[in-house]
């Protein structure tokens, strides 16, 4: 008990110290990751189903195709594939902005110098063009647009998040459910049935769409007879892409990772409590804690020298004796 009591001061530093450090950990665990990274474990889902049902080299855009009576029908495919980026990106508008020439504009004038500065090279250079490479590069073509028109929680990290001008007040804000951001967060997040669904938001059920209309698209061609010659093996490419050789795969809401953006809003919102609240306020602690109970700028071993010093330079010494 004696012992305990000696050293009370070390124990509640100790305990200062140790709360100061739980809590640094906890605010930068729980803001780390934001709701960029649902978004990637979103992408990340998207690259494997790409994988799972487009195998690289079983479709593929062949280079060396002959022309038809005068009809290229390796610039047709080089078109539909320039097509899909454009409605990869009318996809994510809502029907207010469809509805609107100006943005529609615009966003297919985006998709298509997207497109241009991806494959210009190859297409021009007849190059075969894999079908997934293509789909992959289309991903990252999301990303690009996610990260040019849309909010910038939903593209970085969530201390990246965090870091941007009136994030943290946005973030302790008491009536955060009813913020823009949150609302958005709850529509891109939620999932309906993927008959009911048109365009706009819902990330999981635009997704599915696109890759589904894609994957008929292809299965029309690769089944006409003529057009079906801009694929390297038009058979290989239905027997891919069909359950029957004639019906096209379609993917579900299942295949993808279903992101839980309020979920991760919440979570920063508490990393932050304790990462711009809490963890100060015990370093204040720490700090005034050790300042009162140490007395460190009257215990410092340099003051008890430098006291000491001057008291043996004031003592008189004695007359030496000769």
């Amino acid at each position: 008990m004696r012992l305990l009591k000696k050293n009370s001061k070390h124990i509640l530093a100790a305990i200062l110290l140790s709360c100061l450090a739980l809590f640094l950990g906890l605010g930068l665990g729980l803001s780390a990751f934001g709701m960029g990274m649902e978004s990637q474990r979103f992408i990340n889902s998207v690259d494997a189903m790409i994988d799972k049902y487009i195998p690289e080299g079983k479709v593929v855009v062949n280079g060396s195709a002959e022309p038809i009576g005068g009809f290229s029908v390796y610039d047709a495919g080089v078109e539909t594939l320039r097509e899909a980026y454009q409605q990869d990106v009318l996809s994510t508008l809502t029907q207010e902005q469809l509805n609107d020439k100006t943005v529609v504009n615009f966003f297919t004038d985006y998709a298509t110098d997207s497109f241009e500065h991806d494959w210009k090279a190859k297409y021009e250079a007849k190059e075969d063009l894999d079908v997934n490479q293509f789909s992959h590069a289309l991903v990252q073509f999301d990303v690009k647009v996610a990260k040019a028109f849309h909010n910038y929680a939903f593209t970085h990290s969530g201390l990246g998040w965090i870091g941007k001008t009136g994030t943290v007040s946005q973030l302790l804000n008491n009536n955060f459910p009813t913020s823009a951001l949150y609302q958005e967060a709850h529509k891109n997040e939620t999932i309906i049935d993927q008959t009911a669904y048109k365009n706009g938001t819902y990330v999981v059920n635009n997704k599915v769409a696109f890759i589904n209309s894609q994957i008929t698209g292809i299965v029309t061609i690769a089944a006409d007879p003529t057009l079906g010659t801009v694929f390297k093996d038009a058979q290989e490419t239905l027997n891919t892409l069909t359950t029957d050789g004639k019906s096209a795969v379609q993917i579900s809401a299942n295949d993808l990772y279903h992101p839980n953006f309020t979920v991760m809003y919440y979570q920063t919102r508490i990393g932050v409590v304790f990462l711009i609240i809490l963890t100060p306020l015990f370093g204040m602690l720490m700090v005034l804690y050790t300042l009162i109970s140490y007395e460190v700028f009257l215990r410092m071993n340099w003051s008890k020298n430098l006291l000491s010093k001057l008291r043996t330079n004031k003592t008189p010494q004695a007359p030496s004796i000769e």
